[in-house]
């Protein structure tokens, strides 16, 4: 199963790299994750000349991909929730240029999920808007990725997001 899961991570680092920018056993918030993707997108209008800008706006997007070798079980699934929400703090500058940040939550679980914990991952919703929408919002997409039997699991806002993420596709594999 090892060699699944260091397959799985490595070609997610690799997809990642095309638009992120990516660091493999960073510690984050207290808590070392197998990958930390940041990518930031800047968007501008003119006029005439790049010195006379109307308006700009920033987006950001993290994935943020911790790995479990056994079965994970509802708290363990509460717990990387609670981390997530705890990152937004962290990571999130809201400021007036400042559009949308999404944090991609992904538990890849060598050993699969319990039905509990899919059910908590499948409720679990997270918004926020900072000053009124003014400057701008934060979502948190959440991913179960259950290598033992290949499957994907996301809340509502992951659901976006799940095919990137399905072992099959990654790995090339049936799993």
């Amino acid at each position: 199963m090892t060699g699944i899961l260091q397959d799985y991570l490595v070609t997610l680092a690799e997809r990642y790299s095309a638009y992120y920018d990516v660091e493999r056993e960073k510690v984050v918030g207290g808590r070392r994750l197998a990958i930390f993707a940041r990518s930031k997108v800047r968007n501008e209008k003119y006029f005439i000349t790049k010195s006379i800008p109307i308006y700009g706006y920033e987006n950001y997007q993290y994935g943020i991909v911790e790995v479990e070798e056994k079965i994970v079980d509802e708290p363990e699934v509460a717990s990387f929730t609670g981390y997530l929400k705890s990152l937004v703090d962290e990571l999130v500058k809201p400021h007036d240029e400042h559009m949308s940040t999404y944090l991609d939550g992904i538990l890849v679980a060598v050993a699969g999920f319990t039905p509990a914990a899919i059910s908590t991952a499948k409720r679990f919703k997270y918004g926020r808007m900072f000053k009124l929408g003014f400057a701008g919002w934060c979502d948190i997409r959440l991913v179960l990725v259950d290598l033992a039997q290949g499957r994907v699991f996301a809340n509502r806002r992951g659901r976006e997001i799940e095919k990137y993420y399905r072992p099959k596709d990654i790995c090339g594999s049936g799993r």
